[in-house]
């Protein structure tokens, strides 16, 4: 269930926005003026569920800030309890050097 992987699972998001060309781990505490944070769902030890949040740290959000049509995208990395995520050699703050330890495309 997602609840059991949320426990047991390393979860790992990542955003990259407009114009930027790079990718950032959440929480991303300022893009552009917004804040990109992940919890689970409600917040409650029975929610299921990812949920990515986006705040305008001033005004309200813009198009440039969170839309896909714009470039914007969200990835998602999970990695399984029986794989060694203690590798000293990844910086999993780099969302490149997960993808190449871990053999993901994009």
């Amino acid at each position: 269930s997602a609840v059991s992987i949320r426990d047991t699972h390393v979860i790992l998001v990542y955003f990259s926005g407009f114009g930027d060309g790079n990718t950032y781990q959440l929480p991303v505490l300022n893009f552009r003026g917004a804040q990109f944070t992940f919890g689970y769902g409600s917040g409650s030890s029975a929610a299921s569920d990812i949920i990515v949040r986006a705040e305008a740290l001033s005004g309200d959000l813009t198009e440039f800030q969170i839309d896909p049509a714009r470039g914007n995208k969200l990835r998602y990395v999970i990695i399984p309890p029986n794989v060694n995520v203690g590798r000293a050699a990844i910086d999993y703050s780099d969302y490149n050097a997960v993808k190449a330890a871990f053999g993901i495309k994009d």
